[in-house]
């Protein structure tokens, strides 16, 4: 059973790795720093509709990029419990109520196909 966090951990790399990125993170404080995993995530996960972009990546100040990041996490309704300071301190509990609340809005999965074998019972069985 995994904890919250490491769900967390393994949804952020699914997604990650659906985007085409070859970024994992294993923490939410020191990989998350540079702000480049979360731009990556939040343009994965926003609907096109959102017009979500992935500017911040063209900054260099990490507190400037934090910012236009969440700027991104805004047009989806998720820039709520962080702000850019926090993000490059690696502030950890921060950090992952953020990804919670990004996961909460935009899951970003297929629900789950199930197949199912139907069994018939007999009347002596039930």
């Amino acid at each position: 059973k995994l904890s919250p966090e490491q769900l967390l951990i393994r949804w952020v790399n699914y997604q990650l790795e659906k985007a085409g990125s070859s970024r994992r993170i294993t923490n939410f404080n020191e990989d998350i720093k540079d702000s480049e995993i979360y731009t990556d995530l939040i343009a994965q996960i926003a609907p096109k509709e959102a017009g979500v972009n992935k500017y911040a990546l063209k900054k260099h100040d990490l507190t400037e990029r934090a910012e236009m990041m969440l700027e991104q996490a805004e047009k989806i309704d998720s820039r709520t419990f962080i702000t850019a300071r926090d993000v490059v301190s690696g502030l950890d509990k921060l950090n992952m109520a953020f990804v919670a609340n990004l996961f909460n809005n935009h899951p970003g999965l297929e629900p789950p196909v199930e197949e199912f074998d139907i069994f018939e019972e007999t009347r002596e069985e039930k």
